[in-house]
């Protein structure tokens, strides 16, 4: 399972299972940042899996990103 926080609070989002121009399998989502401050804010892309009788949670990606509102 994966799911997505951004500055450390998770949010909700759907994943949508697609493929790209060379037929690899992915997903793309949505997130709503809107209610963000303006300012540096980080996106990190967690994936939970369980393993033996265990369950890991590892960061698979990081994202820093600046958020200014129009």
């Amino acid at each position: 399972m994966h799911y997505f926080t951004i500055d450390g609070v998770k949010r909700d989002a759907e994943f949508i299972a697609t493929t790209d121009e060379r037929d690899l399998l992915g997903f793309i989502t949505y997130l709503n940042i809107k209610d963000l401050k303006e300012g540096n804010h980080v996106i990190n892309l967690v994936r939970k899996k369980k393993e033996k009788d265990s369950l890991v949670v590892t960061v698979e990606e990081t994202i820093p990103f600046w958020y200014f509102k129009s």
